[in-house]
């Protein structure tokens, strides 16, 4: 196994260099997962996050009975719309995923995403390079600690760094494929 040297990664991550990192079947639903999104589906779907930039995709996998779930949290705390923020929309999608037959302790995490978009430049309240703008970093952070109080274990990350990310939730296989803006990828 390698771990692609030029991005942010954990072991165990396959470096992927394919022109599509994973061809979708014609008899499959390719469900996309839009920005505050939450889908929960069965093998054999994929479910799909185009673009993840400071925003990070969390998904939840039930190997025993191939049940996934995908939440597309933007921000770390909720204000306004639920689905959208790592403290409502990670427990919506518990919620859903427990209803379509999971066993939560039987359940594992991903988290891909939570790039630094913005160019860091300061420290001062309000500008780029100050904690206000880490959104990428406070979602990873706010997704995580969710997860611990749940005690839903994380199997793998491939989360911060400055560069754009897709991802692919395959529920047949509960693997993940990760494509980055430069064309490359990996399986997680």
């Amino acid at each position: 196994m390698a771990i692609n040297k030029n991005k942010p990664g954990v072991p165990g991550v396959l470096e992927v260099q394919t022109a599509s990192p994973m061809p979708v079947p014609r008899s499959v639903n390719d469900i996309k997962v839009g920005m505050g999104d939450i889908a929960v589906s069965r093998a054999p779907d994929i479910l799909t996050i185009i673009g993840l930039g400071s925003c990070v995709g969390v998904a939840f996998y039930y190997p025993k009975e191939r049940i996934g779930g995908l939440a597309h949290i933007m921000l770390p705390d909720s204000t306004t719309s639920r689905e959208k923020f790592a403290d409502t929309g990670l427990a919506i999608l518990l919620d859903r995923i427990r209803k379509a037959g999971a066993e939560p302790m039987w359940m594992t995490a991903r988290l891909i995403g939570g790039a630094s978009m913005f160019k860091t430049t300061s420290g001062m309240p309000g500008t780029p390079g100050s904690a206000m703008f880490n959104i990428g970093e406070n979602n990873v952070h706010a997704c995580r600690e969710f997860l611990r109080k749940e005690r839903i274990k994380i199997i793998g990350e491939e989360v911060l760094g400055s560069t754009g990310r897709t991802m692919r939730f395959d529920l047949s296989t509960g693997k993940i494929y990760v494509r980055y803006a430069d064309g490359t990828g990996i399986e997680l």
